[in-house]
């Protein structure tokens, strides 16, 4: 007998069921088939990753976004056929077929409770109780004790293990999963967000190792920290989360982690208490010889790849909807910027301005912008930084003094030793930013307060911002801390936190550094819907595009029914831990009709039409730099996914080319929404222009020149390439 007919004995003999069912092996001639039919489809238009508590993958708060769940995309125990990958037996691809038709409402699968693997057995295990004891912070706790039960068993039962024949098929390597592709191929993400976060699960799952065996360093005995990686995907993309007696748990259950992925579910699974075995459902009648799915979850190709290592060629829903996301990366913009400014305001440019100067309003937005953001320490601050607003003014202000020309440099010195020295050009912006990230890294790991001075060397071009914190006594592991957030900011200074959405977003084409601890920076998924996450993206485009007028308003409270007669909302204010404002102000007089903004996220309406279409215009330059970092255009990536030679299906290639697919369509909705909303602004103002001549009883046949506001919406109603979240905007936001 092969490896899989004593797997599936050794199941029998322990008492499973699923005798409808069969194992197959798939050849390259079946290859398209089974490609065709791993799909996703459902009616659910959420964005919520897995809505249903049947489906494999359960939540989990992880920053790795991984989640619990079954077998690898398309079938979990290939190595895709890639060009760039060597063939051995291993890259077998299996799907479970029924072997006779199975009714709706049957159960074909059952496996009983003696061959599960759980999160309790490797809590049971010497490392596992070294680990519940010394209390560390790991990234996936649940994964890691299933991780350690099936390192530790494999190696020290051996041949002797109870589930020696599940382990003896279970991929030998996981070369479709990212983590594990070669420079060349991770090459093919160029552009992606995904490196971000390939690197990100490299660098928690080696944390996690050297953490464990520092504090059991047995397990460097049992498993290198390769063999680590191998066990956290093979754990991440086979597990289930399960209710077995009335508990939460994890769980590995052979033979039913073998069921390929198709949307929408056809079968449903759980732990039955009364059989003590976990069963598998059907939903629907299978005909005999078709090949039986689970469904892996409403979910975006992103996490498919990352977690199982197959991206969905069509992943939409029954009703239309695709999860598919992209994230969009926000931060304030130090510079002027003119759109801000436009028809006047507080802060309007004059021809003789440099577009790059300094905006005068950059503390003020960046107070609104990091409001409510955590510090350090996971407290929520006003500004959401360490130092005080004073300190912040007076750093960014000796950096600003410093650049005296293109070859300024400054030093930035903390208590942690560190200095770095950057060559700037002759952008104000860079120097300044590279001196907050500077206050940010000394306060990063303290509560303490931070004062600033400036130190000239005596030329006039370089700049020395020394930080003394109050609290001399911090923790190594605070030093840490500061040191990585220190380290990114420095490598990221000249190419990613410079917040001119003119600039095009650098890109790697390996794993590379990843950016989210740039000044500032907020990062919203979204996906082509008006769910929430696209509310917040445009709540914090109005900030960024808001003028001094629109901040005011923005960033006050209205009046409440109490206060004091000298200020009628200081009580309202001071509870909240604001400033009293002047209530006789035009932009109070505004707000007196809005609801409270608290944070950026929460202008959900339009402020007015000019501080719409700023908003508008920097979503277009945002969009556009993100669609620079790709090596190629949408209308590419549709042709190339047509030619099957040069992408094969099953190959980390295509399913590369599927992904970043997914995200320029994305990008491409977002753009021309921004685009067809600039349309209807200029269709507005048009109607205004010539409602006020007709009141001054101007009359022409320039008038009716235009097309009206309604004509427009009902001609995008009649346009299928409009999708309907952008007409819903357009004409009822609008």
């Amino acid at each position: 007998m092969d490896a899989y007919e004593i797997f599936e004995d050794w199941l029998v003999k322990n008492g499973a069921e699923f005798s409808r069912l069969e194992l197959r092996s798939y050849d390259d001639s079946l290859n398209s088939t089974v490609s065709a039919c791993t799909s996703i489809d459902d009616s659910s238009q959420s964005t919520t990753i897995d809505s249903s508590s049947e489906e494999k993958k359960e939540c989990k708060s992880s920053s790795s976004e991984e989640r619990n769940h079954g077998n690898h995309g398309n079938n979990r125990h290939n190595n895709h056929p890639d060009p760039d990958s060597n063939l051995d037996k291993d890259s077998e691809m299996r799907g479970v077929h029924a072997k006779i038709e199975i009714p709706a409402d049957t159960i074909c699968v059952a496996i009983p409770r003696k061959c599960l693997i759980t999160v309790e057995m490797g809590q049971a295990t010497q490392i596992g109780q070294v680990i519940l004891r010394s209390d560390l912070d790991l990234d996936a706790p649940k994964h890691i004790f299933l991780m350690i039960f099936l390192l530790y068993d494999r190696k020290v039962n051996g041949e002797s293990s109870f589930f020696k024949p599940y382990y003896d098929i279970l991929p030998k390597t996981l070369s479709n999963i990212p983590i594990f592709w070669k420079e060349s191929e991770l090459d093919y993400l160029r552009g992606s967000y995904l490196l971000h976060q390939i690197n990100d699960r490299v660098d928690a799952i080696t944390e996690d190792y050297y953490a464990i065996c520092n504090v059991a360093p047995q397990l460097a005995h049992i498993a290198t920290l390769e063999e680590f990686k191998w066990a956290r995907m093979c754990v991440c993309s086979r597990n289930f989360g399960l209710q077995i007696d009335g508990h939460r748990t994890s769980a590995l259950v052979p033979h039913a982690d073998m069921l390929n992925h198709h949307r929408p579910r056809e079968t449903k699974w759980s732990f039955d208490d009364d059989l003590q075995s976990f069963t598998i459902t059907t939903l629907q009648s299978i005909s005999a010889g078709a090949q039986v799915y689970d469904s892996y979850g409403q979910k975006c190709n992103h996490r498919f790849l990352l977690n199982y290592g197959f991206a969905v060629e069509d992943n939409s829903e029954l009703d239309g909807f695709c999860p598919n996301e992209v994230p969009i990366e926000l931060t304030v913009d130090m510079t002027k910027w003119s759109t801000r400014n436009e028809n006047g305001g507080e802060n309007s440019n004059n021809s003789n301005d440099d577009e790059n100067s300094i905006d005068p309003l950059f503390e003020a937005r960046y107070e609104f912008w990091t409001r409510g953001d955590c510090d350090g320490s996971g407290s929520t601050t006003s500004s959401g930084l360490g130092p005080s607003t004073h300190a912040f003014s007076v750093a960014m202000g000796a950096a600003l003094g410093a650049v005296v020309d293109s070859n300024a440099n400054v030093h930035v010195n903390t208590q942690h030793t560190l200095r770095s020295q950057l060559s700037l050009s002759s952008t104000t912006a860079k120097a300044a930013l590279d001196a907050v990230a500077g206050i940010i890294s000394g306060e990063a790991g303290d509560n303490g307060s931070a004062s600033t001075a400036l130190k000239d060397n005596g030329n006039g071009n370089v700049a020395e911002i020394a930080l003394t914190n109050t609290n001399a006594h911090a923790s190594s592991t605070t030093q840490e801390n500061v040191s990585t957030h220190v380290k990114s900011r420095t490598i990221t200074a000249t190419a990613v936190a410079t917040p001119n959405p003119s600039n095009p977003r650098p890109h790697s084409s390996s794993v590379g550094s990843d950016d989210s601890s740039a000044l500032a920076l907020k990062r919203v998924r979204v996906c082509i819907s008006s769910n929430e996450n696209t509310r917040v993206l445009f709540s914090m485009l109005r900030v960024l595009a808001a003028n001094g007028e629109d901040l005011r308003a923005m960033s006050t409270a209205p009046t409440l029914p109490f206060g004091d007669s000298g200020c009628s909302v200081y009580l309202s204010r001071a509870l909240r831990g604001y400033t009293a404002a002047n209530p006789d102000s035009a932009a109070f007089v505004t707000m007196q009709h809005a609801a409270f903004f608290r944070t950026c996220r929460d202008i959900r309406n339009p402020i007015n039409l000019r501080n719409e279409r700023g908003a508008m215009q920097y979503l277009m330059k945002v969009v556009a730099s993100q669609l620079e970092a790709y090596t190629c255009s949408l209308a590419q990536d549709i042709v190339d996914l047509r030619d099957e030679e040069v992408y094969p299906m099953f190959s980390n290639r295509r399913h590369a080319k599927i992904q970043v697919r997914g995200e320029k369509e994305v990008l491409h909705h977002f753009g021309q929404w921004a685009q067809t909303a600039l349309h209807i602004f200029d269709v507005i103002d048009n109607e205004l222009i010539m409602e006020r001549k007709t009141d001054s009883g101007q009359t022409g046949s320039s008038l009716n020149s235009h097309a009206s506001f309604d004509s427009v919406i009902h001609a995008m109603d009649d346009d299928d390439a409009i999708h309907f979240t952008i007409l819903r905007y357009c004409s009822d936001v609008l």
